[in-house]
């Protein structure tokens, strides 16, 4: 198994590794930045298959920076919902499905997104999209 990666480094696959050095090298030194792409696209939303008011699963997609969190409307206030290893931020109880949502960026970014109704499966275009980094 290999080393557990430390912040700032990045495991290549072996292809991708040979480009920039011989493998038998195992690490080697680089820099790198995180570029936000330009886009014309809004943020879409997805319910996952399933969801109703009773529990749901919602993915962010087309955002041009990486989420930090995505929270619900309570009614007093945001819940944070926990992301899922398949990019799906969940709702157990129900709270919050079908209510606005607030996404917020790696940058701490936010955009608020209403009217996007519970409909699993469907692509759900928004208005809104982060800048740029």
């Amino acid at each position: 198994m290999p080393p557990a990666l430390r912040p700032g480094q990045l495991d290549l696959s072996k292809e991708a590794f040979a480009k920039l050095a011989g493998l038998s090298t195992g690490r080697i030194p680089i820099t790198w930045s995180l570029l936000s792409p330009s886009t014309s696209d809004t943020v879409s939303i997805r319910y996952k298959t399933g969801s109703s008011r009773h529990w749901c699963g919602i993915q962010a997609l087309g955002h041009r920076n990486p989420l930090a969190r995505l929270e619900v409307s309570t009614g007093s206030g945001w819940s944070r919902l926990t992301r899922t290893e398949y990019n799906y931020f969940l709702s157990p109880d129900g709270t919050g499905c079908g209510g606005p949502l607030r996404l917020t960026d790696i940058y701490g970014e936010q955009l608020t997104v209403d009217g996007i109704a519970v409909r699993p499966d469907a692509l759900q275009p928004t208005r809104v999209q982060f800048a740029r980094h």
